[in-house]
């Protein structure tokens, strides 16, 4: 499988630089090494950088949702959908702001002006759909997550 060539940032990145960064951050204790990763993502101080957006969407790597009738491949340009029957790949227009949407969510759900979609119980579902993939995939067996939530909440209620 070929490496994606885009960063979970959404920049371009140079295959030659594989390993750059492990290397650059070998040696560093873990505060200096914390903070360089914030410099990364949120700039020198903290809140700004001076480079442009970036023209991809950021990401977590390769991610492939398999369905009944179509398996769906996700990437920071768009989804390629593969169906029974055809092929398709569905664009998204590039970012105009990294995770404006995380951000105008936080701040409308702290003015009250909506309900959040990533409230706890949101947080809780999603750990939980996490667990039952690691427990499905140590078992062999399937999972519900679901039942990840309620052996946590009785564990939690000892």
């Amino acid at each position: 499988m070929q490496q994606s060539r885009i960063s979970e940032l959404g920049r371009e990145k140079d295959p030659e630089q594989y390993g750059d960064t492990r290397r650059a951050l070998r040696n560093l204790e873990p505060a200096t090494e914390s903070a360089a990763k914030i410099r990364r993502a949120y700039g020198e101080d903290g809140a700004s950088t001076s480079e442009p957006p970036a023209p991809y969407h950021e990401h977590f790597g390769f991610v492939l949702v398999s369905c009944e009738r179509a398996d769906l491949k996700l990437s920071p340009q768009g989804i390629t959908l593969y169906g029974d029957e055809h092929r398709e790949f569905l664009a998204i227009d590039p970012p105009s702001l990294p995770r404006v949407e995380v951000i105008d969510e936080f701040v409308e759900g702290a003015l009250g002006l909506v309900q959040p979609i990533h409230d706890g119980r949101w947080g809780v579902k999603t750990v939980a759909c996490c667990a039952a993939l690691l427990e499905s995939s140590r078992t062999g067996s399937e999972i519900a997550p679901t039942a990840m939530i309620i052996d946590t909440l009785e564990a939690v209620s000892v």
